[in-house]
């Protein structure tokens, strides 16, 4: 993360250390619901399969920035 983006989101939040801020970066499980026993271990593999293909991981985040983009219009 660069320390542009790292200080906005820190300023947002009003503080916080880099690990948490780095933390809500990138795909996470969600900290404040219950997680399975496993949670920890599918969610691992789910990232090592995702970020193995670096095809479809660059169709995600051409998708995403269409949503970001579409959602920046919409909203005007």
């Amino acid at each position: 993360m660069d320390g542009e983006n790292f200080l906005t989101i820190k300023e947002h939040l009003g503080g916080g250390d880099e690990k948490s801020i780095k933390d809500l970066k990138g795909p996470n499980l969600e900290v404040f619901q219950y997680q399975s026993d496993i949670a920890d271990y599918v969610f691992l593999m789910f990232k090592k399969l995702v970020f193995a293909d670096k095809e479809y991981l660059a169709r995600v985040e051409r998708h995403y920035r269409q949503f970001k983009t579409r959602l920046k219009a919409v909203n005007g």
